[in-house]
């Protein structure tokens, strides 16, 4: 049968546990060496990487796929976190991963979860990738999505969970205010189950409309009143807290006018979730070059497991194939389009 790696005997089934245990389980490669050692199956570590690193290049059509899909989408939500590589001198340098979520659907969670690695967190790097979109964006507030929301394409939900988090995370400041802000968030996130329980997106801008506007409306009020009385103290945690919305309140309340905004970026944050504790257990990536391979494998798996498909399954089944598969109907091995085959 034919295989996934030019002239080598490896089965794909070793090839898909190698991936599986690395990018779901989140095992650095000597632990997997280790495994298979007591099963009296010597593998090189060399030899683990150089495998990851071919197998990363072949899904890497699929990850641009997925990454074109969510691009021509409505919605996208987007995070980014350090990812630290080996440089070509001493030690090691930090790049980042930015992940992007999206693609076709009117679901709370669109299908698609697609990671991208720079050498660097300079604005250009997610400025360059979301020069073609149009539409929601739902971020925190970093610079490069606020440069992003400046376009008159582009309607920038800024998240408030992350807003929430700044004032549930508070040990001082206004306890009057606090208590208030806190008690509007309950009252508007308890309010969102409710939105996300109908159908259309008519549907859920009539009930934001109706039970979502007059807690906003409150909530920046209250925030609002409290940053003009200009008694805040200029570096305190308190007045950081009422800033991110003050500054923001335009953006705080796009989901009032698309019943497809989500007022939260929770998705792109559970995105990012594995990455963190896989670096927590393999430390670091051992090249620049190695960035492009590992976006993209954890792009297709991570895809796999948002979507509830065994990545192994998946795998086992597509990278004997995906070379021959014809170039125009490559969309046929995505995972979602994968699963409705089957």
């Amino acid at each position: 049968p034919p295989q996934p790696l030019t002239n080598s005997r490896v089965d794909v089934s070793v090839l898909v546990a190698v991936l599986v245990m690395k990018f779901v389980d989140h095992l650095p490669l000597y632990r997997i060496q280790r495994i298979f050692r007591r099963s009296e199956i010597a593998i090189e570590r060399g030899t683990l990487s150089s495998w990851v690193m071919q197998l990363g290049m072949l899904l890497c059509p699929l990850a641009d796929l997925m990454r074109s899909e969510i691009l021509a989408g409505e919605r996208l939500f987007t995070d980014s976190t350090g990812l630290r590589y080996i440089a070509s001198g001493p030690g090691c340098e930090k790049g980042v991963i930015w992940v992007y979520c999206g693609g076709p659907g009117g679901g709370k969670d669109p299908p698609y979860l697609v990671y991208d690695f720079s050498l660097d967190g300079t604005h250009e790097q997610t400025l360059k990738y979301l020069r073609s979109f149009r539409g929601l964006l739902h971020a925190d507030a970093h610079g490069a999505y606020q440069t992003s929301a400046v376009r008159s394409d582009v309607q920038w939900q800024v998240c408030l969970a992350h807003a929430r988090r700044k004032f549930t995370d508070l040990q001082s400041g206004d306890i009057a205010c606090r208590k208030q802000v806190i008690e509007d968030f309950g009252l508007l996130f308890k309010a969102e189950r409710e939105v996300w329980k109908l159908q259309t997106a008519g549907e859920r801008l009539a009930y934001r409309q109706a039970h979502c506007k007059p807690i906003i409306d409150r909530l920046i009020a209250t925030i609002t009143e409290r940053v003009e009385q200009g008694t805040l103290l200029p570096k305190s945690k308190f007045r950081a807290a009422l800033m991110y919305m003050y500054k923001r309140k335009e953006h705080v309340r796009t989901f009032l006018s698309d019943g497809n905004a989500v007022i939260e970026n929770n998705l792109a944050e559970r995105t990012i979730k594995p990455l963190v504790i896989g670096r927590k257990n393999w430390m670091f990536l051992g090249s620049a070059s190695a960035g492009l391979p590992t976006a993209a494998i954890l792009s297709v798996v991570q895809t796999c497991v948002h979507l509830k498909i065994d990545p192994s399954a998946y795998l086992n089944d597509i990278l004997p194939r995906i070379k021959t598969h014809p170039p125009d109907r490559l969309a046929e091995l995505l995972p979602d389009r994968w699963q409705q085959s089957r």
